[in-house]
């Protein structure tokens, strides 16, 4: 039976199942729940956003970053001391922290944004200090467990989307989409927004949707939001990204290597829009701690305005404003002449050309003239004439000898 198209969400984690391609330079074999693995390199993503020097000035640290998601593994090495006490929307869950997560998607997700350091691995999420809150709203996303386990649904994402709000998350991370708009994602988006969260999610992705075609997809489309696609590690846009006027940028989401249920490590294959955002909301939480009265509006413009595009003053929709560039987020002036998106609040500065103004080159009478006339005379010839006077009574009074 196939779910109705405004219940299909984008959220398709894909394993390796195919030889890794040279440039992730590690031994990686595929991700099962029966293995558990380390991949010492360090995730492409990582060196293509400039962690290193983004990290002299901004870890995501004091930042709390809502994963509306399957869940999330705080057993896994990568998570220990990241993960929050959440809660699961699911009905009769027994883990209501959202601790539990049976597809690892969430989890992989988590690992994108905060996985901590830990020895043996490469694997390190960009934002590797923030705080990560789970939200579980679903249990699995394939139609053959629909019988007996809980799907994704645009009711509980978001009913989610709320709760990480009213918990105090400054971001919220959303890697689903769908391509039928429903008024209660676009309520949740702009409650948010109230509530200084700004919500992050997925442009959405052809594989795991019905609707194979460029549309906008929600609740990354919901206004407010920021809608996130993919590339490879070509910085071309991954053939699976979904295309269209609700694109705001791109990142990296091919050859990420990231945090596996309690498994330790895995390297997905494919191109995939969920990782993408997930590495997008970290950037978010970068700019987030170095900016803490910043408003959601405000963090977005950053990653928007500091993208890489082709032409700095257009956005097009495959890959919105472009590719994200955390560090420019994070050290960009807010210029409202820059090419780009507007300056939340502030539009576009008009640049005007100033009137031309009639300069009067007439002589104009000066009243003190004639008493400047008068100093200069006197000092002229009144001062020498005084003293050439006292001089000649001098020589003719002055005593003379015998």
């Amino acid at each position: 039976m196939r779910r109705p198209a405004s219940l299909v969400l984008a959220v398709g984690l894909v394993l390796l199942a195919a030889p890794v391609p040279a440039r992730a330079q590690t031994a990686a074999t595929p991700c099962n729940k029966d293995t558990f693995q380390l991949i010492p390199s360090r995730p492409y993503a990582l060196s293509r956003f400039g962690a290193l020097r983004t990290w002299q000035r901004t870890t995501g640290e004091g930042v709390v970053v809502a994963v509306v998601d399957s869940g999330v593994d705080h057993r896994n090495p990568h998570l220990a001391g990241a993960v929050l006490p959440g809660v699961s929307l699911l009905p009769g869950d027994p883990d209501q922290n959202g601790w539990t997560d049976a597809t690892s998607h969430g989890t992989a997700v988590a690992g994108t944004i905060a996985a901590r350091k830990i020895k043996g691995s490469g694997v390190i999420g960009l934002a590797r200090d923030a705080k990560i809150l789970p939200i579980r709203v679903y249990e699995a996303d394939d139609d053959a467990a629909l019988a007996k386990k809980w799907q994704p649904d645009a009711g509980r994402i978001a009913a989610g989307i709320r709760i990480a709000a009213d918990r105090g998350a400054r971001i919220i991370n959303v890697s689903m989409s769908q391509p039928t708009p429903d008024p209660r994602l676009d309520a949740a988006v702009a409650y948010a927004l109230r509530r200084g969260s700004l919500v992050v999610a997925s442009a959405g992705n052809r594989q795991t949707t019905t609707d194979k075609r460029d549309t906008p997809h929600y609740p990354g489309a919901s206004p407010g939001a920021l809608a996130v696609g993919a590339v490879d590690v070509d910085d071309q846009v991954a053939a699976d990204s979904v295309r269209g006027p609700h694109v705001d940028l791109v990142a990296v989401g091919a050859e990420v290597a990231t945090s596996y249920l309690d498994r330790g490590d895995c390297l997905l294959q494919g191109d995939s829009t969920s990782m993408a955002t997930g590495y997008t909301s970290a950037a978010a939480a970068l700019v987030a701690q170095v900016y803490p009265t910043a408003t959601p509006q405000e963090i977005a413009y950053r990653l928007e305005a500091s993208a890489d595009r082709p032409v700095r003053g257009a956005r097009d929709d495959a890959r919105g404003w472009g590719l994200l560039q955390p560090l420019d987020a994070v050290t960009m002036t807010l210029d409202p002449t820059r090419p780009g998106p507007p300056v939340p609040g502030g539009g576009r500065a008009v640049r005007q050309v100033a009137a031309a103004q009639h300069i009067d080159v007439r002589p104009r009478l000066d009243p003190a003239a004639p008493q400047r006339s008068q100093v200069v005379w006197w000092l002229l010839f009144g001062v020498p004439a005084v003293g050439l006077a006292l001089l000649g009574s001098w020589w003719t009074s002055r005593p003379t000898r015998p």
